[in-house]
């Protein structure tokens, strides 16, 4: 949780994920795993890793999210495997598109944007084709910090999985 509340406020502050914070997460993730489980241990680290790079990096190709967000989730992975990174990435989505609905909703010139959003969706349903995405993508589209969406993520799944136990 105190590498989520660094990246929180540098990401914040400065719209950047230091190097420092994600590579010394990732590597205590693994030196923690492996201390407590060996290699049992550092192979759950390594997974979890991998997977959350992996769908990080699908959201990076689309330019949903930056490079340090990318590297910050493979330290999440590392530390929590891959169940519950899968957990914190679909929640912090969420909460991303619930806060960047806000900030359209209430930004009287954003509405031009959300009519341009439904017209890309309804021209990649009805042509089929994706050139409507790169389109979308390099246009001047609304952009702010992920980690807006990764903290309450993070608290949500927290929630979940581990207080709600048994309950839900």
């Amino acid at each position: 949780m105190i590498f989520i509340l660094l990246a929180f406020y540098t990401d914040l502050t400065t719209h950047k994920i230091p190097n420092v914070i994600s590579m010394t997460a990732l590597v205590m993730g693994w030196v923690f795993h492996t201390a407590m489980n060996g290699l049992n241990g550092l192979w759950f680290s390594f997974i979890g890793f991998f997977i959350a790079m992996f769908f990080t990096i699908l959201l990076y190709s689309i330019r949903a999210v930056a490079a340090g967000d990318v590297k910050l989730f493979g330290a999440i992975g590392a530390w929590v495997g891959i169940d519950v990174s899968i957990y914190i990435l679909a929640y912090s989505i969420l909460f991303s598109l619930i806060f960047g609905i806000c900030i359209l909703i209430f930004k009287k010139e954003n509405w031009s944007r959300m009519k341009s959003v439904y017209v890309y969706i309804l021209n990649i349903y009805i042509y089929r084709d994706i050139k409507f995405i790169k389109t979308f993508i390099t246009n001047d589209n609304l952009q702010f910090p992920f980690m807006i969406g990764v903290l309450p993520g993070v608290v949500a799944t927290y929630i979940h999985l581990f207080l709600l136990k048994g309950v839900i």
